[in-house]
């Protein structure tokens, strides 16, 4: 009996994901989890339980995800494209499948699945619009949790226009409605209905999106009022889309399939965790080989930069001090922030 395991990772701008397949493509662990730019640290406490549940066992292994490349060379084991590994798991494990719809930290993806022809994949570049990192953003803005915007959507009244091509713009309306007095919950469901425009609209260009629809990545696990967005402007229901155990973790399956013929060669699960666990930062440091120089070469170097900057800050004074009863007020209301200055008539 092959008691061999099959693990994807899928290593995202935002997320660590890890899924481990048995022999008989059955899940027998998943985790989902922030990695803070911590990627290497996040990637070994996902990998944890399972070398403690597996210790004896022999793996392939399929590494996939934005960020997943350079990791899957630092450690010799294969790279599968996180959208290749996506269609996998829905041509094998989901068939019915019309439509793929993926909404990632820093990308988002679309795939129409036609009997016959080959997958039509559709990708957007790394922009903030239309993205987990434009939701995480808003949520910043409006101050709460983002899991907190889903209940504020849930109580809103009107959707207001956001424009969704650009986080800097879509900023600028949120604060502008915010000015405005327009509730939290309005500009919750308005982002909700700018990231569902912004996705179909950039990649569905023209082709019509059938059911059933198979909907993937952390925000539609997180937040079912922006499924519920989607599933609105669609003018689709419950009922047409794929039911699917775990949309977090897609990729991360897919590449665990794609493990079998990616990875041939199976290796003790302990040996691949040593790997893992014994790459230092220096070693790390060929991912960042075209990485501009750093700005100082030492500590010394920054604190005599510090020191020189001290002379060209404006000179402050305590408003009691102030000679003349006239003053100059400078407002600057940005995309995300707002600023006050006032100036004497000395210019401090």
């Amino acid at each position: 009996m092959d008691n061999t395991l099959n693990i994807g990772i899928d290593i995202g701008s935002t997320t660590v994901k890890v899924v481990v397949l048995d022999a008989e493509n059955q899940t027998v662990y998943a985790d989902y989890r922030r990695h803070n730019m911590n990627v290497r640290e996040t990637v070994q406490n996902a990998l944890r339980p399972v070398a403690e549940r597996f210790k004896d066992t022999e793996i392939r292994v399929a590494v996939t995800g934005s960020v997943g490349m350079g990791y899957a060379d630092l450690w010799e084991f294969p790279f599968v494209q996180e959208v290749i590994s996506a269609a996998t798991l829905v041509k094998e494990s989901f068939p019915q499948t019309r439509t793929f719809i993926d909404i990632g930290g820093e990308d988002s993806k679309m795939i129409f699945f036609d009997k016959g022809r080959m997958p039509d994949i559709r990708m957007n570049g790394n922009c903030a619009g239309g993205t987990g990192a434009f939701i995480d953003q808003t949520a910043s803005l409006l101050n709460v949790d983002t899991a907190e915007l889903n209940v504020l959507a849930e109580k809103a009244e009107h959707v207001y226009p956001i424009a969704s091509r650009c986080g800097v713009f879509s900023k600028t309306d949120i604060q502008n409605l915010l000015a405005r007095n327009v509730s939290k919950a309005d500009v919750a469901l308005s982002v909700f209905h700018a990231v569902c425009l912004q996705v179909l609209g950039t990649l569905s260009r023209g082709v019509d999106v059938q059911a059933p629809v198979f909907f993937c990545g952390g925000p539609f696990a997180f937040l079912p009022k922006l499924k519920q967005v989607f599933l609105e402007n669609l003018q689709l229901s419950e009922e047409d889309c794929v039911a699917v155990p775990d949309a977090r973790v897609v990729p991360a399956h897919g590449a665990a399939l794609m493990a079998k013929t990616a990875c041939p060669k199976p290796i003790p699960v302990a040996d691949f965790i040593q790997t893992v666990n014994s790459q230092a930062m220096g070693d790390e440091s060929r991912l960042l080989s075209n990485r501009l120089d750093p700005l100082f070469t030492d500590k010394q170097h920054f604190e005599r930069w510090k020191s020189e900057k001290q002379n060209f800050f404006v000179e402050r004074v305590d408003w009691n001090k102030v000679k003349s009863n006239e003053v100059y007020i400078g407002i600057d209301s940005g995309s995300t922030t707002t600023k006050f200055v006032v100036l004497d008539a000395e210019g401090r």
